[in-house]
């Protein structure tokens, strides 16, 4: 076996810990680190831990998915390979995941050896997508070249609003729970839809269910 660490994080801690189990015991990585949400993983880097690759899931608790582990990971350590590992496999989530750096998408559900087969194809400097997630060398480029802009341009306000306008609060309380006036956040709102393409908070929530951050 080529010589790879890999470092996982995923809060799903059982899923997690067997997987690592069986990349170690029965194909021979090298396990060098475990992470339960973004904010742990990112600290676990920045104190040393430098993995070949990362399997990282898009989804994780306390307000920090895999969008901002990988956005930190390609500013700050870019020699470390990113494979996305999640049940969010839609081509909005996946497209700004490979902006962020990522080389491989495995859905969550798939077996063991699939994994395996994406941590050496990413190892050996190729790519790995899901086979209904047809995607050229060209088309990656054109992808990475291009900002997202409801994963790049949203501001902290703007996350703050969105989240409240799909826990389906009239407006009125929306800009009071944001201590703004209600055409501030009307304003805002409007930026947001405008962002994400959502047409109402009902296609909002859709949006933010598909991409894995609801």
């Amino acid at each position: 076996m080529v010589d790879v660490s890999v470092m996982m994080c995923d809060d799903h801690v059982q899923i997690r810990d067997s997987i690592l189990q069986t990349l170690e015991q029965e194909f021979s990585f090298k396990i060098c680190g475990r992470a339960s949400s973004g904010k742990e993983c990112i600290e676990l880097i920045s104190s040393g831990i430098k993995p070949t690759i990362l399997i990282l899931d898009i989804s994780m608790p306390n307000g920090m998915h895999g969008y901002d582990v990988a956005k930190f990971l390609q500013k700050n350590y870019p020699a470390i390979k990113i494979l996305v590992f999640s049940s969010f496999d839609d081509r909005a989530a996946i497209k700004a995941m490979i902006r962020f750096g990522a080389k491989g998408f495995v859905c969550k559900g798939g077996q063991t050896d699939e994994l395996k087969r994406a941590l050496l194809e990413v190892t050996n400097g190729g790519t790995y997508f899901p086979k209904d997630f047809i995607i050229t060398a060209k088309e990656i480029k054109e992808i990475q070249s291009k900002p997202i802009e409801w994963a790049e341009n949203m501001t902290q306000k703007e996350w703050d609003l969105a989240h409240l306008i799909t826990s389906d609060l009239p407006l009125k309380q929306v800009a009071a729970k944001l201590d703004i006036s209600e055409s501030v956040a009307s304003k805002r709102r409007k930026s947001v839809f405008k962002k994400t393409g959502a047409k109402s908070s009902i296609g909002l929530i859709a949006f933010l269910k598909k991409i894995g951050i609801m």
